[in-house]
């Protein structure tokens, strides 16, 4: 990925608070980990990817042309709005690419394989994204089955997964930043922020509970609405301040 002031880093390097290179051609800082692990072997596909000849200059100077390399449940863009686990790509699928103003460019899947590697990472920003190899836009989250969606279709894992985030995102960027310097991870290095949150949904996601998980995730989406609210709100006070100076 590419940090603001350090350019091109490799993933196990990178930290809090670190700038990465984001959707829409924006720098956004790292505010948590959902996981990080340095020595956990874990299984990657291994996707080798054609760039378009329509990318602009800049989209082909920033390229990488190494095989992209992400696990299975990461979630990667194939348009602007739709964010897929890698795990469902399929040769000849295209892939979104940031691309400066050039208009909608993409990346054809060539070949998918699988190599095991060691250490896991999963940076979150602001925006629910971030680049790697330069300009391919993958998703800060993974999905939690093997789809794009739940509650039959009716939203996207990419949304709930941001939407779910808007407490942790308000905590860490507006109202008690120096308690989000640090982290811990279990054993597996998933962050004790979500430990809880991923078990609740394990024991909801169960044949016999998919009502209860319904309801309830419907009794709590008004509240996450009104913090999401709430963060466009600090966000728009955050820009016209920075615009005063």
């Amino acid at each position: 990925v590419h940090e603001q002031t350090q350019g091109w880093m490799k993933m196990r390097n990178l930290r809090i608070g670190h700038v990465i290179s984001t959707m829409g051609g924006q720098y956004e800082p790292i505010f948590a980990f959902g996981h990080y692990h340095r020595t956990i072997r874990a299984t990657f596909l291994r996707i080798e990817l054609k760039i378009s000849s329509t990318a602009s200059r800049w989209t082909k100077k920033q390229w990488r042309r190494r095989p992209l390399e992400m696990t299975a449940d990461h979630m990667i863009f194939v348009t602007p709005q739709k964010a897929i686990p890698a795990g469902m790509l399929r040769v000849g699928d295209k892939v979104w690419l940031e691309n400066g103003a050039d208009g909608e460019v993409f990346a054809t899947v060539k070949r998918i394989g699988s190599v095991v590697r060691r250490g896991v990472y999963a940076p979150f920003t602001p925006s629910g994204t971030f680049l790697v190899h330069g300009s391919v836009m993958v998703s800060n989250y993974v999905a939690l089955d093997e789809s794009d969606r739940l509650l039959g279709g009716l939203v996207s894992y990419q949304w709930i997964c941001h939407t779910f985030l808007t407490p942790h995102r308000l905590l860490c960027r507006y109202f008690f930043p120096h308690w989000c310097t640090e982290e811990s991870y279990n054993e597996n290095g998933i962050s004790l922020w979500l430990e809880g949150p991923l078990a609740v949904h394990e024991w909801l996601d169960q044949p016999q509970r998919m009502g209860l998980k319904s309801i309830l995730l419907l009794l709590v989406l008004p509240l996450f609405g009104f913090m999401a609210c709430l963060e466009m709100m600090c966000m728009t006070l955050e820009q016209q301040s920075a615009a005063t100076w």
